[in-house]
Formats: structure tokens, sequence, C-alpha cells
């Protein structure tokens, strides 16, 4: 009786052990594939940067996970189009600046190697003068769209004396 209650319990000891092994590996399997398709979500976006924008996550199920990687490729969508915009935008304000500041060099540059009289030199400071102010301008304007995209109070809006503005602008394009 005794040898058999020690066989029984033997074999009931192994065949545990081998139930809990078997269990605890059939688990970590299980839970291996539950786990996939988050582990490739967050390789996905751990990989996009601004140069790498384009990559989307994989969605191959209907279920909770898939809903959250149609959302987070959504966001991505949102990323990418506000990166583009942002781009674009220091793109066009680059050239704005940029060209009242080579017509401003170029003035200086052709005032400075030729003599000129007194009155030449005064009209050429006061033309650079007034490109610095639309410059001035041109700044406070970048600043405001910064300050109205960040989410800041809008502009107040004031009054401009577009007569001023066209005569300014029709001195600028005629002949020096």
């Amino acid at each position: 009786v005794y040898a058999s209650v020690r066989a029984a319990t033997t074999a009931l000891g192994l065949g545990g052990a081998v139930a809990v092994l078997l269990a605890f590996f059939g688990a970590w399997l299980l839970l291996g594939r539950a786990l996939a398709p988050i582990d490739r979500i967050a390789r996905t976006a751990e990989a996009m940067s601004e140069s790498n924008l384009g990559l989307r996550i994989d969605v191959s199920t209907d279920d909770e996970l898939g809903r959250v990687a149609t959302a987070l490729n959504r966001a991505f969508d949102r990323i990418q189009e506000a990166f583009e915009r942002q781009t674009r935008f220091t793109a066009d304000a680059s050239h704005e600046l940029r060209s009242p500041l080579s017509r401003l060099r170029a003035e200086l540059e052709v005032t400075l190697f030729q003599p000129r009289e007194r009155a030449q030199y005064e009209h050429v400071l006061q033309s650079c003068l007034r490109g610095g102010g639309g410059l001035s301008h041109l700044t406070d304007d970048l600043l405001m769209l910064a300050r109205l995209a960040a989410g800041g109070p809008p502009a107040v809006p004031r009054s401009v004396d577009l007569i001023s503005i066209l005569h300014d602008a029709m001195s600028r394009m005629g002949p020096e």
C-alpha cells in the first residue's frame, strides 16, 4: 500500500510539475501572441522621425487594437500635415525676409562703392530706413502668426494708412 501511495504521489508530483510547465509555456506563447500587435504598434511609433513621417501601423484586425492602430494612424496623418505646413511656412517666411534684406544690402553696397552727393546718400539711407521698418513690420506679423498658432490671443485690429503704404511701394518700384 505504501509503495502504491508513494508511486501515485511521485506520479502526481511529476505530472503536476509537467502540467505546471506546460501551462507556463502555453501562457507564455499566448501572451506573446496577444502582445505582438502592441509591440508592432510601439516599434512603428518609435521608428517615426521628422524624415520618416510616412510610416503607418499595419491594421490587420478590427478589434480594439485595430481601432487603436487606426486612431494612431490618423494622429500620425495630422502630425505629418502640421509638419508639412510648418515647413512651407518657414520657407515662405525665409523668402519674405530674404527679399527685402537683399534689396537693403544691394542699396548699401552700391552706395558705398560709388561716390555720391549728400542728397543721394540721404535718399538711400531713407530708403534703407523704410526697408528696415518694413522688415520690422514683417517680423511683427510673423510673431503675431506664431502667437496665434500657439493659441495666443488674437491681435487687436488696427487702422492703417493705405495711401502711405501705396506711395511707399510705388517709390520702391521706381528708379533710384
